[in-house]
C-alpha cells in the first residue's frame, strides 16, 4: 500500500464521520484521536494491513502443487459422482 493511498484513506474515514457541529456558527473536523475514540479498533489502514497478513497467512498454508500449479491428470469427462 501506498503512502499516498493511506493518506485518501484517512482522510475517506474523517469524511465518513463528518464534521461536529460545535456552536452555533462553527463547524469543526474531528481529530484523529476522537475518530479512533469512535472506532474502539484499528485505524482503516491498520486493518487492511492486518487482514493482508492473514490472507498471506492462509496461501502460505496451501499444498506447493497448488502453489506451483503442478497439478497432473485431467479431469473426468461427463456429469460429476455424487458425494
Amino acid at each position: 500500500m501506498t503512502q499516498s493511498s493511506e493518506e485518501r484513506l484517512v482522510i475517506f474515514e474523517r469524511r465518513i464521520f463528518g464534521p461536529i457541529y460545535e456552536n452555533d456558527f462553527e463547524w469543526k473536523l474531528r481529530y484523529k484521536e476522537e475518530l479512533y475514540e469512535l472506532l474502539d479498533g484499528p485505524d482503516i489502514v491498520r486493518y487492511i494491513k492486518i487482514k493482508r497478513l492473514q490472507w498471506a497467512g492462509h496461501i502460505v498454508q496451501m499444498p506447493r502443487k497448488v502453489l506451483n500449479g503442478k497439478l497432473h491428470g485431467r479431469r473426468s469427462v461427463g456429469k460429476p459422482e455424487l458425494r
